[in-house]
């Protein structure tokens, strides 16, 4: 089995390789029900332009204790398993949030205005995440929400693996966009990282466990067809579930708890 360190040389060789050009991510019509993975900044290019609450907000994250090549590890991944949620949402049978438990949560729009549907997730036990204790979890475009009763909530920026901490009570049910979570956010203190920590590896499990649950539902070769797109796999089908496992454990021993 390869190390992390031997993952981030690989991709690191093969990123020499392979075409810089930008990845653009399926987009879907704004009356679909099915969920987008672009994360998009807003642009108005002429008075008649819709505008887009999609945008990319630069919230106060809490630095972790984690090497570069762990962050960049992590960043890889967290950005591929997104791109794999939103195949299982536009999966031709059946949207797979929809059968993991998720409610989708279509977004309020004004005239001239667009946005995408995110979906939550809230649990009171989880065996295959070893999880026991409630939990909620909300997945937009841009990134990730876990939150639990006694610790508050963290959410994680795709594309940089940073950690912002929120309130639990956040009502992510009126949240579209990362804009909308400002007024949440608890301001980073020295410490912030004895909550963020082991939330941080609580949804690393969770991950871990939704992709043994997606092998085992759904079947490794769903998950293998939707990396056949994805032009920047960081790990492959089969080893998805037992990575998300083992970044748990590298972030678990970043701060004794």
């Amino acid at each position: 089995m390869q190390t992390m360190g031997t993952r981030i040389t690989l991709m690191k060789t093969q990123r020499r390789i392979q075409s810089h050009s930008q990845i653009e991510l399926p987009r879907f019509n704004r009356h679909s029900p099915h969920w987008s993975l672009s994360n998009t900044t807003a642009t108005t290019s002429n008075a008649s332009s819709p505008t887009s609450r999609v945008v990319d907000v630069k919230l106060p994250a809490t630095d972790l204790p984690l090497s570069t090549e762990t962050i960049k590890f992590a960043t890889k991944l967290l950005d591929q398993q997104m791109w794999c949620w939103g195949q299982d949402v536009a999966r031709p049978k059946r949207n797979a949030l929809i059968d993991y438990g998720f409610q989708r949560y279509a977004p309020k729009l004004s005239a001239g205005e667009k946005a995408i549907s995110h979906y939550i997730l809230k649990s009171t036990k989880d065996v295959m995440a070893d999880l026991p204790f409630d939990y909620t979890v909300g997945l937009w475009g841009s990134g990730i929400y876990f939150g639990e009763p006694e610790l508050g909530g963290v959410y994680l920026r795709r594309y940089e693996f940073a950690a912002v901490g929120l309130r639990y009570d956040c009502p992510l049910e009126n949240i579209d966009c990362p804009e909308e979570l400002v007024a949440h956010i608890v301001k980073p203190t020295s410490g912030q990282l004895r909550s963020l920590i082991p939330l941080l590896v609580h949804l690393c499990r969770w991950i871990s466990g939704y992709e043994s649950w997606s092998v085992g539902q759904l079947g490794l070769r769903h998950r293998e067809l939707c990396l056949l797109d994805w032009k920047k796999t960081i790990v492959e089908a089969q080893e998805t579930s037992a990575e998300w496992r083992r970044l748990a454990d590298v972030v678990h021993q970043a701060v004794p708890l």
